[in-house]
């Protein structure tokens, strides 16, 4: 069994070489490789959930100094602190090569699903650059995936709150 494509979400993808990246056999899309998006170059994230009949969450990681920073708000609750240099990097490289992040839609929408959540995330680039990605209704294919890094990086400080909203 292959690698799940970040596009289609079906798991028939191959190696390719020299690279290192993937190639999903069912919709040709390629992923993995010598992508745009390096965790070197990223500076902040930021995600915006609107579940139904759930109160929304909103998450900002940014770089501060060696370091990181975090602010995260749930309802009327509000999260702040800091993130140590190792946790930080392990969550850049988490989204780049486990998640693929780089490699996802723009936009995931689901017309039969328009009453699920609403999500965006947006991602600050070195020299002001931003990457977006949104969806209604549906979610990426590594949405789950996703969770599971944001859960591990705050496993201590957000607890008793669940963002999956799935």
């Amino acid at each position: 069994m292959g690698v799940k494509c970040p596009r289609c979400g079906k798991t028939d993808s191959v190696q390719e070489a020299p690279d290192g990246g993937y190639a999903c056999n069912l919709c040709r899309f390629s992923f993995g490789g010598c992508d745009i998006l390096d965790k070197s170059i990223i500076r902040s994230l930021t995600f915006n959930v609107r579940p139904v009949f759930v109160s929304p969450w909103s998450l900002c990681v940014k770089e501060k100094g060696e370091d990181a920073c975090f602010d995260f708000r749930h309802g009327t609750e509000r999260r702040r602190g800091d993130i140590a240099k190792e946790s930080w990097d392990s969550f850049l490289s988490s989204l780049v090569e486990d998640v693929f992040i780089a490699s996802w839609k723009p936009m995931y929408f689901s017309a039969s699903e328009m009453k699920g959540a609403i999500w965006e995330i947006s991602i600050k680039l070195r020299h002001k650059h931003l990457i977006s990605y949104k969806g209604v209704g549906c979610f990426p294919p590594y949405w789950d995936e996703l969770v599971s890094i944001i859960k591990e990086l705050f496993r201590d400080t957000i607890t008793g709150i669940d963002i999956a909203c799935m």
